[in-house]
């Protein structure tokens, strides 16, 4: 019997022997860990592997970086006009493209609060012959499930005034009885004019006295109040066939014009990485929207598009794309970590898979 008992005794000492060595080893591991994860968080390493990164992929354009909800790294790369070696720079405007449908989205929640709009108001009070306009809420439009079809069609001329642009739209597009998520930049000019005939004010004043003037927005322009004494930068493609950068794109400004003149409150904006930071920080922090006033415009949505936003878990991305033109805003809802990126060069791969794999290298 005492035999037995030492025996047991024996046991018990090994098994909590072996439990302090597997103690032992597992904190070893994560003190390990948590100096990889320091080192690899290293300011030098992090802006080392961006810029060999978007050098890689053939990057022009600008990257804007967030750690800890303030600026970590900004820089420009390459040219916005290669032909005359102007260099890309970090003031420079950029077309952002669908990037802009957010802050269209931002204007209709601050009529939304002041009680001057429904999310369920239907559009036929503000369009009357719209076919299915008794079916479609601002919120349809807001989410791009109006039914409303309309391919990215370039006008044959100009359109010079906000009820030329909408005109256009109205002409050019469908209506379907299938409501389901369908992208189209015609929902958001929908919505543009929703917001001048609520307040009496041009989408373009109003988005002045709403956005731009608040946050100071010092390199925030309309297609058609660019300055003349300032770069725009054209839009370039990458030719893989023939490893040559700085080709000529598909809507480069300002051959594009007409084009941009048709995005009316969809995507005709040119800004900075810097001022569309002001924005993105504005959203919730009260300075235009309050957080109650940001999830009452998103819904609070966890999964998809809400208001000119994918969200996808933790992650809120906003995206625009026009022919050499591409800007991604990638990060966590509540911008603690955030790549923003403005090229105006499409490279081997497109903006959201580059900023994907900046952020994950910064969180």
């Amino acid at each position: 019997m005492k035999k037995r008992r030492a025996t047991k005794r024996r046991q018990i000492v090994w098994m909590l022997l072996v439990i302090i060595v597997i103690v032992l080893l597992f904190g070893s591991f994560l003190r390990k860990k948590q100096e990889l994860k320091t080192k690899q968080l290293s300011k030098d390493e992090e802006t080392t592997f961006v810029d060999q990164l978007l050098s890689e992929y053939h990057f022009a354009g600008v990257v804007l970086l967030i750690k800890n909800e303030a600026v970590y790294y900004e820089r420009a790369y390459g040219y916005a006009n290669e032909e005359l070696k102007q260099k890309n720079a970090e003031t420079m405007a950029y077309p952002v493209a669908s990037v802009q449908k957010s802050m269209t989205a931002i204007m209709i929640e601050q009529l939304v609060s002041e009680g001057k709009l429904s999310y369920d108001e239907t559009v036929e009070q503000f369009y009357p012959t719209l076919t299915r306009g008794a079916h479609m809420t601002i919120r349809d439009l807001l989410n791009h499930s109006s039914g409303i079809i309309m391919d990215e069609i370039e006008p044959d001329t100009l359109l010079t005034s906000q009820k030329e642009q909408l005109d256009f739209v109205l002409s050019e597009m469908t209506v379907s009885n299938n409501q389901t998520f369908t992208y189209t930049n015609a929902n958001y000019t929908l919505l543009a004019g929703i917001l001048s005939m609520i307040t009496g004010k041009s989408y373009e004043e109003l988005f002045t006295e709403k956005i731009s003037t608040p946050l100071n927005l010092k390199q925030t322009y309309f297609w058609d109040q660019l300055p003349n004494n300032q770069t725009i930068p054209l839009g370039y493609m990458y030719d893989e066939v023939n490893e040559t950068d700085y080709q000529a794109a598909w809507a480069s400004f300002p051959e594009s014009q007409p084009l941009f003149s048709s995005l009316l409150g969809a995507g005709n904006l040119f800004m900075s990485a810097g001022d569309l930071w002001k924005v993105q920080k504005a959203m919730e922090n009260g300075e235009i929207l309050s957080e109650k006033m940001y999830n009452e415009m998103t819904a609070v949505v966890t999964s998809g598009y809400s208001s000119g936003f994918w969200f996808s878990g933790d992650l809120k991305i906003s995206s625009g794309s026009l022919g050499g033109y591409n800007t991604c805003v990638y990060g966590d809802k509540k911008n603690q970590t955030r790549v923003i990126l403005i090229s105006n060069q499409q490279g081997t791969t497109d903006t959201g898979s580059l900023a994907e794999m900046i952020y994950e290298r910064l969180h």
